[in-house]
């Protein structure tokens, strides 16, 4: 189930950008209005699967990463 706060904020680029001169120009169209992920709720929740696959807590617990100066 995707969280309400990672659906949030994917849903607001999902909802008209405000076209600005600081845009990027990856969120804008050819002819500069703005551009939608159009995400849907099926690509809302594979995002939120990837993004947990980067949670590895095990790997984050581990002594041995935890200090890049030891040998």
């Amino acid at each position: 189930m995707i969280s309400k706060c990672l659906f949030c904020f994917l849903d607001n680029f999902n909802f008209p950008v405000q076209a600005s001169p600081t845009l990027d120009n990856k969120l804008q169209l050819n002819n500069g209005n703005p551009r939608r992920l159009n995400l849907t709720d099926a690509d809302k929740q594979a995002l939120e699967d990837f993004l947990c696959t980067l949670r590895d807590e095990t790997f984050i617990a581990d002594e041995k990463f935890s200090d890049p100066f030891i040998n």
